[in-house]
């Protein structure tokens, strides 16, 4: 019965199944641990504060070099502030994102539920 209902309304259950990603991504947050991504958090605060300090006299250290995370990150401490909800945004949107992409690659909307 449930089944059928959202096999007729099958972007339901994409919004079903967005939400619900999003209720355990927030409340399953953990603080970081001495780890990459505590590294990477840490350097995108700094690219936050004083982009020149970090930019300035560059390294060849690889933390330094993947801008295309740190980059985003700093933007977000920027907007919303440092925290560890902050610092995992990436990771929800990713999640989401590939959601949506499975939801839209589906040919039927029986797969859609899939």
């Amino acid at each position: 019965m449930a089944l059928d209902w959202l096999l007729q309304r099958p972007r339901w259950a994409l919004g079903l199944a967005l939400v619900l990603e999003t209720v355990v991504f927030v409340v399953g947050q953990g603080d970081f641990v001495a780890s990459d991504p505590l590294w990477y958090a840490d350097l995108a605060h700094r690219i936050s504060v004083s982009p020149a300090d970090v930019f300035g006299a560059p390294s060849n250290h690889p933390f330094e070099m993947r801008v295309g995370l740190t980059l985003p990150l700093a933007l977000l401490y920027k907007l919303f502030g440092v925290s560890a909800l902050v610092s995992d945004l990436p990771g929800l949107f990713a999640a989401l994102g590939v959601l949506l992409v499975g939801y839209s690659a589906a040919p039927t909307p029986r797969a859609k539920l899939l």
